[in-house]
């Protein structure tokens, strides 16, 4: 780098770090406070990311058993329908029962 880049390299620092008139705080300690307020922020976002996909985890989790609960009960009646229908075919034949 130029002494002359160094130079104006320098100047832009002292002017970022050097509070503007009549303000308090410079650019510098500005860009320093967004930048901590930014990863606070990203954390907070990440963990609440994390719990997020905790919950859709467990809730998947759940209506997968739900669905195979649905699926054992919904077999248990068909199977109970089936000999429903047999039987009451059975008693149609003998007459006891008109269909």
């Amino acid at each position: 780098m130029s002494s002359n880049t160094k130079v104006r390299v320098t100047v832009l620092e002292n002017i970022l770090r050097a509070p503007r008139e009549g303000e308090q705080i410079s650019v510098g300690d500005r860009l320093e406070a967004l930048s901590t307020r930014t990863t606070v922020v990203r954390n907070d976002l990440a963990e609440q990311r994390d719990i997020v996909l905790n919950h859709v985890e467990e809730l998947a989790a759940t209506l997968d058993t739900q669905n195979q609960a649905t699926r054992e009960a919904q077999s248990q009646l068909e199977t109970k329908i089936a000999l429903l229908k047999t039987a009451m075919r059975g008693l149609a034949r003998k007459g006891e029962v008109a269909t």
